[in-house]
């Protein structure tokens, strides 16, 4: 939020998007893996005055697991519609609130191959 004259607050749109990519090699006789989590999340907020705004959002991520050994996989999709309320009192001083509900949906699967 700015304090400057002229620069009033306005309503609008707003993505972000996060990553992560990992790599575990096997140690002793514990399996190795490889993960992945990508998503985002798409939000439109308001101002409730010079220092509040309010908005709803919704996101989405994947996380991928998959095993160096045993074809083992795991896939979790994840959903989240979440409302905000966000106060700041200026520099080194932020508060806030929020309010968020989600859903998990996995997929897993494990292939195995005949003795």
């Amino acid at each position: 939020m700015s304090n400057c004259q002229g620069t009033a607050p306005s309503s609008g749109w707003w993505i972000k998007g996060f990553g992560y990519f990992g790599h575990q090699d096997d140690r002793d006789n514990l399996e190795g893996y490889d993960s992945t989590i990508a998503g985002t999340m798409l939000a439109y907020d308001v101002p409730l005055g010079l220092d509040t705004r309010a908005g709803v959002g919704f996101g989405y991520a994947r996380s991928t697991i998959d095993g160096n050994t045993n074809n083992a996989s795991t896939d979790i999709d994840t959903y989240q519609g979440t409302a905000y309320v966000g106060h700041d009192q200026g520099p080194g001083s932020p508060m806030g609130a929020r309010l968020s509900a989600g859903i998990i949906i996995p997929a897993t699967g494990r292939l195995c191959s005949p003795a």
